[in-house]
């Protein structure tokens, strides 16, 4: 083990991202969270939340039949797959960033571990029959992801000894919209 991953830093010890580039890959993630939190709600909308009663499987089958709840329901899942990857790089290009950002690579980590999660709690709410506490949470935690990703980006615009110097219009306004979408998160539970 230790060998292979003497040969992996051998081979990527040369590639590395800028900070222009890391912004790429957070904006891509952000969309990517974005998009499956959209087709999560076109889900809940339509009432397709069991359109697959089954999971991972969809009436136990690795594709959805042609009803339009199952179809709804399983396009969600399928996102997934796309979105795990968008998270990962984020991760993986915020490691491979120049200069290195602690901060980053941790806000980062919580991108494709919040996706892993939200695939674990999304089969136990389709296993609880869509159960209130089990919808919250999911929902919940789609929110939280959706937040970590937003500072991820807003965090990665923005340097940390230019963010001390003073704050620029633009990152005031990004301050307001952190603000405005934290505070319609917690109104949900209030």
């Amino acid at each position: 083990m230790r060998a292979r991953l003497q040969h992996l830093r051998e081979r990527t010890n040369g590639y590395t991202v800028t900070p222009e580039q890391y912004v790429r890959f957070a904006y891509v993630a952000l969309g990517a969270l974005t998009l499956i939190v959209l087709t999560g709600a076109a889900v809940r909308l339509t009432g397709s939340g069991l359109g697959c009663p089954t999971w991972p499987k969809c009436y136990g089958n690795v594709y959805p039949p042609l009803r339009t709840h199952a179809l709804i329901e399983f396009s969600n899942r399928a996102i997934t797959a796309p979105v795990s990857i968008a998270a990962g790089l984020a991760l993986l290009a915020a490691v491979r960033r120049r200069p290195y950002r602690r901060d980053l690579v941790w806000l980062g980590a919580l991108l494709p571990l919040g996706v892993v999660a939200q695939a674990v709690l999304g089969g136990f709410t389709v296993k609880g029959a869509l159960d209130y506490g089990w919808v919250m949470g999911h929902f919940a935690l789609s929110m939280l992801i959706l937040v970590a990703a937003v500072v991820l980006v807003w965090r990665a615009r923005n340097e940390p000894r230019a963010a001390l110097a003073g704050l620029e219009t633009r990152d005031t306004a990004d301050l307001e919209v952190c603000a405005t979408g934290l505070a319609a998160f917690f109104r949900v539970f209030v």
